[in-house]
C-alpha cells in the first residue's frame, strides 16, 4: 500500500481526533489487519525488498563476501 497525500492527511486527522480513544484505535487496527493480512490470496507474500532490486544486480561476488569468516553483516 503506497501512502498518497490524501491518505496521510486522513490518517493524521484520525490520529488527532478519534485515535485518542482506545476503542477507535482497536477498531482501526482490526480493520487494517482484516484488509491487508487476512484478505490476501494464498501464495501472495509481502516482500518489500523484492520490488527494489534483483539478485542479478548484486554482482557475482556477493556470495563470497557473505561467506567470509567474521562477516557479521553489519555495515562499516
Amino acid at each position: 500500500m503506497l501512502m498518497s497525500t490524501p491518505k496521510l492527511v486522513a490518517l493524521r486527522l484520525y490520529n488527532i481526533t478519534l485515535g485518542r480513544f482506545e476503542v477507535c484505535t482497536r477498531l482501526l487496527r482490526k480493520a487494517l489487519v482484516w484488509r491487508y493480512v487476512k484478505n490476501m490470496e494464498p501464495g501472495a507474500r509481502y516482500s518489500p525488498t523484492s520490488k527494489f532490486f534483483d539478485m542479478s544486480e548484486l554482482g557475482a561476488g556477493w556470495r563470497a563476501r557473505a561467506a567470509r569468516p567474521g562477516n557479521t553483516g553489519e555495515s562499516r
